[in-house]
């Protein structure tokens, strides 16, 4: 039995959740790891580092998408766009955070 790509994708994502909701946080242990990743300037350097990342990786799709397509790397090229937005998420959580 083959699996596709997407349906693998999906089967990972679904394990991901399941794993995240059995985990038990102590609140008390999550605030201070939270403060010390806020104090030490971790959240803040995340940002930084996913809007340039974001910046750098819109550019080189925008860049290839069209040629990327034509040679038939469709995928390739909704990945590029995929992971773009996954940081852009990444960069608006740590904004957040601060």
């Amino acid at each position: 039995m083959k699996i596709t790509k997407q349906q693998l994708r999906r089967i990972i994502k679904e394990e991901k959740a399941r794993i995240l909701t059995e985990q038990q946080l102590d609140p008390q242990i999550a605030a201070e790891a939270l403060e010390s990743l806020r104090s030490g300037g971790a959240l803040e350097r995340i940002q930084k580092v996913a809007t340039e990342a974001v910046k750098q990786l819109d550019a080189v799709s925008d860049e290839y998408d069209v040629g990327l397509m034509d040679a038939g790397l469709n995928e390739l090229a909704m990945d590029l766009r995929a992971v773009g937005e996954l940081l852009d998420k990444i960069r608006q959580e740590a904004y957040e955070q601060r």
